[in-house]
């Protein structure tokens, strides 16, 4: 569940952020241990009792260079002339269980806006990505950015149609 959270650690002399791999709770003894994903800076610089935030990432985006001889991926940054929206769509439950095609929320960008709807049962999303949002011309070797992953926390309260 914290994968791809991100743990910010701040020592005397230096603030570093590390990407969560894997994590568990250890509820008898109240203890959270968290496998830091390979690549970062090394620990050493820190201590027990520095200050650390654990932020939550709901997505990641990742830009591929096709530039180069070798494409490299680079995280966390989004081309200037480029856009990414993520639109949700909700939807009613017919008798037998499947998607109500006639209940029907129209797309958008803010899923609390699904929250109101107790005619919903299922969502679907769709991921929009403009690499030339400013108008410019397309470049085969522009900078292509990606939706790495995408996390929606979120709980159903929908009841089922009578009769199921």
């Amino acid at each position: 569940m914290l994968e791809g959270f991100d743990l910010v650690l701040t020592g005397l002399s230096d603030t570093q952020v590390y990407e969560i791999a894997d994590g568990s709770f250890a509820s008898g003894v109240l203890t959270l241990e968290l496998v830091i994903a390979p690549g970062g800076e090394l620990l050493s610089s820190f201590f027990p009792g520095d200050a650390f935030d654990l932020i939550p990432r709901f997505f990641k985006v990742t830009n591929l260079d096709p530039s180069l001889d070798i494409p490299i991926e680079t995280a966390d940054q989004l081309p200037m002339n480029s856009s990414i929206q993520i639109i949700f769509q909700g939807t009613g439950i017919t008798a037998d269980g499947d998607p109500d095609p006639s209940v029907l929320v129209d797309w958008t960008g803010d899923i609390t806006e699904l929250n109101d709807q107790d005619n919903l049962a299922f969502f679907r999303f769709g991921v929009l990505i403009d690499i030339a949002a400013d108008g410019s011309d397309f470049d085969s070797n522009s900078l292509q950015p990606y939706l790495n992953f995408l996390r929606i926390p979120f709980r159903f309260q929908a009841a089922l149609p009578s009769g199921l």
